[in-house]
């Protein structure tokens, strides 16, 4: 793996468990209410 890949990965990382330790609550909610209009959608496209 090239070290810019690595670097970014990390990066990439870094920041994805800055925002889960800042609002994982929130993220939690929207993450279930959007799956569940999803859901909704589909049902009502079938």
């Amino acid at each position: 793996m090239p070290l810019a890949n690595k670097l970014e990965l990390e990066q990439a990382l870094r920041a994805r468990l800055l925002v889960n330790s800042i609002s994982s609550k929130d993220t939690k909610h929207s993450i279930v209410n959007r799956t569940k209009r999803l859901f909704k959608k589909n049902l009502r496209l079938k």
